[in-house]
């Protein structure tokens, strides 16, 4: 009979990478305090049955023993049960089981726990035994109480089931990709290392960062589909970054085949369904996107986005043979205290709308958001809607320049409106236009 430490045995195995039935015995440790006991006895077996000789005891260190001492109450065992058991009974049931025990007050006993029992610790352990004993068969059967507590909906995954609802009406498949990305990888796709959470111990070169944005995931999903044969495809994943010790949950969009007033329009009725009010699309710096080509999205002061046009080099450091690569993202924590899904229904049109196109010549600087915002400052009462039709450029109407087309509806609730009405209208927008952004009419 002997006692090897658990935690030596246990390292020592591993270490070694040998394991044995009594390697697996003393990991899990015996009774220290019956060793020599259970050695006197087996060598009285020896002597006695196999003619053997005694010898000298060989004892290499000296464990120490303590005796293990629990308090037990009594009435926690109606508590967790659902039952009283007689105090006597208790008693006799840890006597049969060789406790010792000892009052220490009024239903509280003193159990000294035997060392042969290495896995009674603590007080539940106790009770399970009392329970085993006295019959699981006459533990009453009772429903458990639940309290009965209004749903609370949990706003970002209504947020998650909508974008989905909308992006998959428009043709677009949901993707996912790992959360876990390679140093490498951001360099490629132009992203700052300067706020990346890294891994102290990654198991793998591709898996030593935390992604603090969507657009390598989606391009590589993009080159996998590509590389497979398929064309015109957009994709969209709903997931985690992590940048500057935050995480956050982000929507990212890819789009081969699309232009990137297509993808603006696709985020705008997003943004839209979400029931997001007075979205900006401004001018930005992005290093993923190509200049000029590349817009965030804020309300009022608030970020909560990017669009644009990827880069070249990006697309040859992923692999991708394509030119024409449009993706955005949408920081959903930013957006969500703007999200609005109360609907405000109203009767429908009584009178008919007049519509009419203006082209603008403008300068190539100039964004279709200032336009907007031009007309809008207005504050036309009859003005319903302003729309986009086109772009166009030419030598003719000169370099550094361009050609915009926007289509403008009116509409009054009281009556129809007449030509007259309507011109002076757009006489007053295209003197705004001419004043305030030097716009041509065509």
């Amino acid at each position: 009979s002997a006692y090897f430490s658990p935690l030596v045995t246990r390292g020592a195995s591993r270490l070694l990478g040998i394991s044995s039935d009594s390697s697996y015995r003393f990991e899990r440790s015996v009774d220290k305090a019956s060793v020599v006991e259970n050695s006197d006895y087996a060598a009285k077996l020896i002597i006695t049955h196999a003619g053997g000789e005694l010898g000298e005891l060989y004892k290499a260190g000296s464990p120490k023993t303590q005796k293990k001492i629990i308090t037990f109450n009594v009435s926690s065992v109606k508590r967790l049960l659902g039952q009283e058991i007689a105090l006597s009974k208790v008693k006799s049931i840890f006597k049969a089981l060789e406790f010792k025990v000892a009052a220490s007050g009024k239903n509280v006993l003193k159990i000294e726990v035997p060392a042969f029992r290495q896995d009674v610790t603590s007080e539940i352990d106790v009770i399970e035994e009392v329970c085993r004993i006295a019959g699981y068969d006459t533990i009453p059967l009772s429903i458990p109480a639940i309290k009965l507590s209004a749903l609370q909906e949990d706003l970002l995954l209504t947020i998650q089931e909508k974008i989905r609802e909308t992006l998959m009406g428009v043709g677009a498949h949901e993707v996912i990709t790992y959360s876990l990305v390679s140093e490498e990888s951001l360099r490629k796709a132009r992203v700052s290392l300067a706020s990346v959470i890294r891994l102290q111990n990654p198991l793998s070169m591709e898996q030593e960062v935390l992604r603090p944005t969507l657009l390598w995931g989606l391009l590589t999903s993009l080159r996998c589909n590509v590389e497979s044969g398929s064309r015109k495809c957009s994709f969209f994943e709903i997931g985690d970054c992590f940048n500057q010790g935050v995480e956050f949950r982000a929507l990212g969009l890819i789009a081969d085949g699309r232009e990137l007033l297509e993808v603006k329009g696709i985020v705008e009725l997003l943004l839209e369904k979400l029931g997001l009010c007075g979205v900006e699309f401004f001018n930005s710096m992005n290093a993923s996107y190509k200049e000029g080509q590349t817009a965030g999205i804020r309300i009022g002061d608030k970020e909560i986005g990017t669009i644009g046009r990827v880069k070249e080099e990006i697309l040859a450091d992923c692999k991708i043979d394509l030119a024409n690569i449009i993706a955005a993202e949408l920081n959903l924590e930013n957006l969500k205290p703007f999200v609005n899904f109360q609907k405000i229904y109203g009767g429908l049109p009584i009178y008919p709308s007049v519509t009419r196109d203006i082209s603008l010549v403008i300068n190539e600087g100039i964004v279709y958001q200032k336009i907007v915002g031009a007309i809008d400052a207005l504050s036309l009462e009859n003005l319903e809607h302003i729309r986009y039709k086109g772009l166009y450029r030419s030598e003719e109407i000169g370099k550094g320049k361009k050609s915009l087309t926007l289509s403008l509806e009116f509409r009054s609730p009281e009556r129809t409106l007449t030509d007259a009405e309507v011109n002076a209208y757009l006489e007053e927008i295209i003197r705004k236009l001419s004043l305030e952004l030097q716009a041509v009419i065509r």
